[in-house]
């Protein structure tokens, strides 16, 4: 049976109204798509500006980050299970800061708890990443046992277990490489570019 002219007609409006509906929506989830982008993009321009002055090693220990050792007394630390992974490197950590997460229980993205560095020509020491982290039993203490990792950045922090080597404790911790491009991702623990032979 064939339609009037009208059913063509009102059929046409109909089938460009939802073309339309649905372009207007792709429109929207992309633009939100865009500003939550942005979004942590403005979150790690504050950081980078904000971490900007440790890349001057005087800058971070006249601000209380010292030199962090592991328990056999190792400062760049690499990837000995799978050295395919590279390494962390060297950390300089503000125990005051550790102490700030552990009593509020929030972290301020823009004072890391460590900072990392890479031995260089010379020795010289090269801010590559930043180290967010709070020991579980303190994170636990604030929000109850089993509670949910910390997030920061929209990031889930990484569990080390207890007995690692740096602490007895099991601790949470993210890291961010801001400072040096890591092929693993800029919130991976280790980066295949950071090497600890010249330390």
């Amino acid at each position: 049976m064939l339609r009037t002219s009208r059913q063509r007609n009102l059929i046409v409006v109909i089938i460009t109204a939802l073309l339309l509906a649905s372009i207007a929506l792709g429109s929207v989830l992309a633009l939100q798509a865009r500003s939550a982008q942005a979004s942590a993009g403005d979150k790690l321009a504050k950081v980078r500006v904000a971490t900007a002055r440790y890349k001057d090693l005087n800058q971070a220990t006249a601000n209380k980050y010292a030199l962090f050792k592991d328990v056999n007394g190792i400062t760049c630390i690499a990837n000995t299970d799978d050295p395919s992974q590279g390494a962390m490197g060297i950390h300089y950590l503000n125990a005051d800061l550790v102490g700030a997460v552990a009593k509020s229980g929030t972290f301020d993205p823009l004072k890391p708890q460590a900072l990392v560095y890479e031995s260089g020509d010379h020795d010289k020491l090269h801010l590559v990443a930043l180290e967010y982290l709070v020991f579980q039993k303190d994170w636990e203490a604030k929000y109850g046992a089993g509670a949910a990792l910390p997030k920061l950045f929209g990031q889930t922090f990484m569990l080390i277990p207890a007995n690692n080597r740096f602490s007895p404790d099991a601790i949470y911790a993210l890291h961010v490489w801001i400072w040096k491009d890591n092929p693993s991702g800029t919130f991976a623990m280790w980066n295949p570019t950071v090497h600890c032979s010249a330390a």
